[in-house]
C-alpha cells in the first residue's frame, strides 16, 4: 500500500492547474509543457479537462503552434457539449507539434468569461531512459542544456539510497536544461539534452525524456528486482531499497506512460557486468527477463533500443579502457533475437581513452555520444518501432446533488479494478468506493485498470452547498394594466421549476395570482423556493383627443404645435415619444397620444393627425471663385448652389446665385424653393479686403525732352516700399529712362496690395538724324543724302576751315577740298527748340581737275542733248545773269533773266524744236559771258 500511494504522487504531478489568473475556465489537464506520443497518423489523444462556474452549455479547444513551422494550426474543436456538475473533460485528437493550447467556453452560441491559456502542450516522442550510471548521468561533467525550448523533462529526483516516488510535485514538466534532474533518478542534462536538440531538428516534433538508470548496477540487479521484487546490493550490504533499481522503470511505466504514452525504453547498461565477468548468455537472459517484465506491466509491446556498451574497468585513470566480448555478444544476442528490440549506438569506443573513473563520459564526449545516440534512433527505428498512445478515461463521471443536506452523490464510471480517494494534493487516501457521497470541495481520484496501470483523473469539482432562495426580478411593473402582463425572471439557475408548472428561466404572465420559483444551479443543486410574487391588474383610462395650432402641412422648420386633452393628474404618452401635453411637430408622420393614471396604465390611443413636412431647399454651400483674402481694388465672386433653389436670400440682401464681394465681412445665403420654404443657412465665408498701399511720388532729374543718346534719371521720393516701374521689371527707386514714354510707378505692400499709379511723366526722346551721305550731284555742286527731313545742313570745308550752314541739302563748290557734313533736326518744345545732331558724313574731297581739263568756261549744261528740261551751273554767284537761246541762223528763241545766279537752275526748252541751237549766259555787267551749242532731241 505504501508503494501504491508514493506512486500515486507521481501520477499526481500531471495535474497542475495552469490559470494563475480568475477565468471562468479553469484547466487542469493537460499539464504545461507535457508531450503525448505521436502515433503513425502523426496525431495523438489528449484529455483536455477542467471546471467552470457559469452557465455553458459547450467548451472547446484550439491548438495554436508556438512558433511557424512547429506545427499545424487546429481551430476550435469541442472538447465537451453539455458539461454537467461544473467540471468538463474531453479527449482531443491533436496532429504533432508544439503547441499553445486555448479553451473557451459558451452558452447558446455566445462566448462566455475569458479564453483560458496553456503555454505549451505538445505531440512528439516520449523515450524512457533506463540502464546504469552513463545512462543516469553524472554532475558537473561538462553537461549542456538543451537549446531547443522543444526538449522537455519531469524536472525531480528520488532519494539514491531509498528512491520511491514522493518527490513528485503538483508541477508542470520543465525544459531540459544543464542544472535540472530528469525524473526520477536522472542526476543531470548529461547527453540527453543534446540529443533532445539533434531529435527535434531532425523530426519536427518535441521531445519527452524520463530517466530510470541506476549507478553501478547490473543486468542481474536489474533482473532479481523485476522478477522478484526485490535483490541485494553489493555495495552496502543488504537489498536495494523501494524494489529498485526496476521498480523506478515500473512506475514511469505505469503512471508516465500510461498517460503521455511512450515510443522506446533506451537501454544503455553493460559496464558493471563486464567487471563481473558476465557470460553472453546470461545476459542476454536477464536483460530478456527485464524487457519482457516492463512489457506486462505497461501492458503493452513497448519498444527497447539497446546500446551495445561494455568498456569499464577498476581505477581513476586507466587509460584505454577494455570492452567486454561476452556482454557485447550478449547484447547482440537480445537484439537480434527479440521482438520489437532495436540496436543502440555502440559506445566503447567513445572518448576511450579518455573516460573519467576508468567508466564515464564528459564534455565532448557526451556530445560523442548524444550524436551516436541519433545515429542509432535512425528513420529505419521509427519506421518499425511500435508508439503507443495514452490511455483515456473511457466514461466521465457522475455527480448527483442533495442540497438540503449540503451533499453530493458521486458515480465514476464503469470497468475499473479500483478507485482510490483523495481529498488533498498529497493523496491520502480515505475511500476506494466507485459510487461516494461527499460534501463541497475538490477531489484527487484513479481509477485502476484490469492490467495495474493507474488513470488520473482531472481533479474533481464539487460544489454541493444549498444555493439558497430563489430570487425572482419583475420585469414591468407590478400590479399591471388591464390587458398587459409581466414577465417573471428567475436569477442564477441552470433549470427552473415554477408554481404553475413552468421550467423557463422567465415566465409571462397576465392574471391575478402569486408565484414562486425553485431553481437548480449549474452543479445540480436546488435552492429552496422564493418568496412569493403577488400578480395584479389596473383598469385603464380613458382615450384623450387631441387638436392642432396651425395647418398640418408646413415647412420643416416652421411644424405646427399639436395639443392632448388632459389634466395635471396625468402623463402623457404620444406616438413619438414625447411626454409633454402639447408637442411641436415638425416632421411629416401621423401622430397620436396616450395618457398614463397614477397607477401607470396607459389608456388606449387618440385619433389621430397626419401631418405633412415640406422639406427645406438643400442647405446651400457657398463657393469661392478666387481666394477670399484679396486687395480693396479686386473682388471675390461667391457662388451659391442651387438645388431647388428659385431665388436667393444672401446675407447682404443681394438676391442672385452669385455675388461680387469687395469687402471684409462674413458671407452666407439660404436658398427659397417653389414652396417658399427657406433653407438652412449655408456655411460661412470670411473674405478680408486689406487696404491699398499710398501712391508713390515720382520726379525726374533732368530734361525729360532730349535727343538719342541721351538719358534721363526718375526717382520715387517719399515712399518706404520698393517701387515697381509700369510696363518695367525695374524695381529700383531711380530709374534711368532712354526711351519715349509715359513713367509711372506703384508700390506693392506684404498683402501683395499694389498702390495706385503713380503721377505720370512723360519722356520724349527724340531722334537724331541719320548720318548723311554727301553725293557729287553736278560739276559744281555738293548734295546731302538723308532718309528724314533736315532744318538745317552744317558744311564743313577741312581744307580751308570754313564753315557754311544751309537749310537746303545742296551746296556750290567752286574750288579743290575736302567736306564733311553734318545735319541738324530741331524740334519745338514748350520751352524752346530742342536740336539733334546726326553724326558726321564720311569726308569727301572734291576736284575740279576734269571739269578744267575740258575748259567748260564755268558753266556747265546737262543732259545736254536734252529732251526738254535742261540744268545750268556756274562756278561762281553772278547777278542779273540773261540766258539767251539762238537757233542757228541767229534767231533768239528763248530769253529769261535771273537776278541771282547763285545755285542750279533748271530750264524748260520743252517748246524748242529737235535740233542744234547756241545759248548764251552773261551777267549784267558782261564781265562773264559765255556761248555754248545746245543740242535738243527726242
Amino acid at each position: 500500500m505504501e508503494v501504491i500511494k508514493r506512486t500515486y504522487f507521481l501520477l499526481l504531478s500531471l495535474l497542475v492547474f495552469v490559470n494563475a489568473s480568475y477565468s471562468q475556465i479553469r484547466i487542469t489537464l493537460p499539464l504545461n509543457r507535457a508531450v503525448y506520443q505521436r502515433g503513425t497518423n502523426h496525431r495523438s489523444t489528449i484529455t483536455v479537462a477542467g471546471s467552470y462556474d457559469q452557465r455553458i452549455d459547450k467548451v472547446e479547444a484550439r491548438f495554436i503552434p508556438v512558433s511557424d513551422g512547429q506545427g499545424t494550426f487546429q481551430d476550435w474543436v469541442t472538447v465537451q457539449q453539455n458539461p454537467t456538475a461544473g467540471n468538463f473533460s474531453g479527449v482531443v485528437s491533436v496532429l504533432e507539434g508544439w503547441y499553445t493550447m486555448e479553451v473557451r467556453a459558451s452558452w447558446q452560441n455566445n462566448i462566455v468569461g475569458d479564453v483560458s491559456r496553456l503555454d505549451r502542450v505538445g505531440v512528439g516522442e516520449v523515450f524512457i531512459i533506463s540502464g546504469q550510471s552513463n545512462a543516469e548521468g553524472i554532475e558537473n561533467r561538462g553537461e549542456v542544456s538543451a537549446a531547443s525550448d522543444r526538449v522537455n523533462c519531469f524536472n525531480g529526483g528520488n532519494d539514491p539510497m531509498f528512491g520511491g516516488n514522493d518527490y513528485i510535485k503538483l508541477s508542470p514538466f520543465s525544459k531540459l536544461d544543464a542544472g535540472v534532474k530528469i525524473a526520477p533518478r536522472g542526476r543531470s542534462s548529461w547527453c540527453w539534452g543534446k540529443l533532445g536538440d539533434l531529435l527535434v531538428s531532425r523530426l519536427n516534433v518535441p521531445v519527452m525524456f524520463f530517466n530510470t538508470g541506476f549507478n553501478g548496477t547490473s543486468v542481474a540487479k536489474w533482473q532479481e528486482s523485476a522478477e522478484f521484487g526485490i535483490t541485494s546490493n553489493p555495495y552496502i550490504g543488504g537489498v536495494y531499497f523501494y524494489g529498485m533499481p526496476y521498480s523506478n522503470l515500473r512506475d514511469v511505466l505505469k503512471y508516465y506512460a500510461t498517460q503521455l504514452g511512450a515510443r522506446a525504453v533506451l537501454w544503455m547498461q553493460g559496464e558493471t557486468d563486464n567487471t563481473d565477468g558476465t557470460p553472453d548468455f546470461l545476459y542476454r537472459s536477464r536483460l530478456q527477463t527485464v524487457i519482457q517484465k516492463s512489457r506486462d506491466d505497461f501492458g503493452k509491446n513497448i519498444s527497447w533500443v539497446v546500446a551495445q556498451e561494455s568498456a569499464s574497468a577498476l581505477g581513476v585513470d586507466c587509460g584505454y579502457i577494455p570492452s567486454s566480448p561476452s556482454v557485447l555478444n550478449g547484447q547482440f544476442q537480445v537484439i537480434t533475437s527479440t521482438p520489437n528490440v532495436f540496436f543502440g549506438p555502440v559506445t566503447d569506443g567513445i572518448q576511450n581513452p579518455g573516460r573519467s573513473e576508468c567508466n564515464h563520459f564528459s564534455g565532448q564526449g557526451l556530445i560523442d555520444l548524444a550524436n551516436a545516440w541519433n545515429g542509432a534512433l535512425n528513420s529505419d527505428f521509427f519506421d518499425r518501432s511500435i508508439p503507443h498512445l495514452p490511455e483515456v478515461i473511457s466514461a466521465n463521471n457522475t455527480i448527483v446533488c442533495n442540497s438540503a443536506n449540503s451533499e453530493a452523490t458521486v458515480t465514476l464510471p464503469d470497468g475499473y479494478q479500483s478507485y482510490d480517494w483523495s481529498n488533498s494534493s498529497s493523496f491520502s487516501s480515505f475511500t476506494n468506493s466507485k459510487v461516494l457521497t461527499v460534501k463541497s470541495g475538490t477531489y484527487y481520484i484513479r481509477l485502476r485498470d484490469s492490467k495495474g496501470r493507474i488513470l488520473q483523473m482531472a481533479p474533481l469539482v464539487v460544489n454541493a452547498d444549498n444555493p439558497g432562495k430563489a430570487t425572482i426580478s419583475p420585469s414591468g411593473i407590478v400590479p399591471f394594466c388591464e390587458g398587459e402582463s409581466a414577465t417573471l425572471t428567475a436569477q442564477n439557475g441552470l433549470s427552473y421549476n415554477w408554481s404553475n408548472g413552468s421550467t423557463a428561466q422567465s415566465i409571462t404572465v397576465n392574471e391575478n395570482q402569486d408565484f414562486y420559483v425553485q431553481i437548480v444551479n449549474i452543479y445540480g443543486c436546488k435552492s429552496d423556493f422564493s418568496n412569493f410574487v403577488a400578480v395584479r391588474s389596473n383598469p385603464l383610462p380613458p382615450a384623450p383627443s387631441i387638436t392642432n395650432d396651425g395647418a398640418t402641412t408646413f415647412c420643416e422648420d416652421i411644424g405646427v404645435r399639436l395639443n392632448s386633452s388632459g389634466d395635471a393628474s396625468l402623463r402623457y404618452l404620444w406616438s413619438n415619444g414625447e411626454s409633454t401635453q402639447s408637442i411641436n411637430v415638425f416632421s411629416t408622420g401621423t401622430f397620436s397620444a396616450k395618457v398614463i393614471d397614477k397607477n401607470g396604465c396607459k389608456s388606449p390611443s387618440s385619433s389621430s393627425i397626419t401631418t405633412f413636412a415640406r422639406s427645406l431647399p438643400p442647405t446651400p454651400v457657398v463657393s469661392n471663385d478666387g481666394t477670399t483674402t484679396f486687395c480693396e481694388d479686386s473682388f471675390v465672386t461667391l457662388k451659391s448652389t442651387n438645388l431647388n433653389a428659385v431665388s436667393y436670400k444672401w446675407s447682404t440682401g443681394e438676391v442672385t446665385q452669385n455675388i461680387k464681394v469687395a469687402k471684409t465681412g462674413i458671407f452666407s445665403v439660404r436658398t427659397v424653393d417653389t414652396f417658399g420654404c427657406i433653407s438652412r443657412q449655408s456655411n460661412n465665408v470670411t473674405t478680408l479686403a486689406n487696404p491699398l498701399p499710398p501712391s508713390p511720388n515720382i520726379i525726374s532729374y533732368g530734361d525729360t525732352v532730349f535727343c538719342g543718346g541721351g538719358r534721363v534719371d526718375l526717382s520715387i521720393v517719399n515712399n518706404a516700399l520698393a517701387p515697381n516701374w509700369v510696363g518695367l521689371t525695374n524695381k529700383q527707386n531711380v530709374l534711368t529712362v532712354d526711351k519715349t514714354g509715359l513713367y509711372q510707378a506703384y508700390v506693392t505692400d506684404k498683402n501683395g496690395c499694389n498702390s495706385k499709379p503713380s503721377n505720370g511723366i512723360f519722356v520724349s526722346v527724340k531722334p537724331n538724324p541719320e548720318q548723311p551721305v554727301i553725293l557729287r550731284a553736278s560739276p559744281y555742286t555738293l548734295e546731302a543724302y538723308t532718309l528724314t527731313d533736315i532744318s538745317e545742313y552744317v558744311w564743313d570745308n577741312l581744307t580751308n576751315t570754313q564753315t557754311k550752314i544751309t537749310t537746303t541739302k545742296d551746296l556750290r563748290v567752286n574750288a579743290d577740298g575736302s567736306y564733311r557734313l553734318t545735319t541738324k533736326i530741331k524740334y519745338p518744345s514748350s520751352y524752346g527748340e530742342k536740336v539733334c545732331v546726326s553724326t558726321p558724313s564720311s569726308i569727301f574731297n572734291f576736284s575740279l581737275a576734269n571739269v578744267l581739263k575740258y575748259d567748260d568756261q564755268g558753266l556747265a549744261i546737262f543732259p545736254n542733248p536734252t529732251t526738254g528740261l535742261t540744268t545750268l551751273e556756274t562756278r561762281n554767284d553772278w547777278k542779273s545773269v540773261t540766258v539767251t537761246v539762238y537757233t542757228m541762223d541767229g534767231k533768239k528763241v528763248f530769253n529769261q533773266t535771273i537776278a541771282d545766279f547763285n545755285q542750279r537752275y533748271v530750264f524748260n526748252f520743252t517748246n524748242l524744236g529737235i535740233g542744234e541751237y547756241i545759248i548764251k549766259f552773261t551777267d549784267s555787267s558782261s564781265v562773264y559771258e559765255v556761248t555754248k551749242r545746245l543740242l535738243v532731241s527726242r
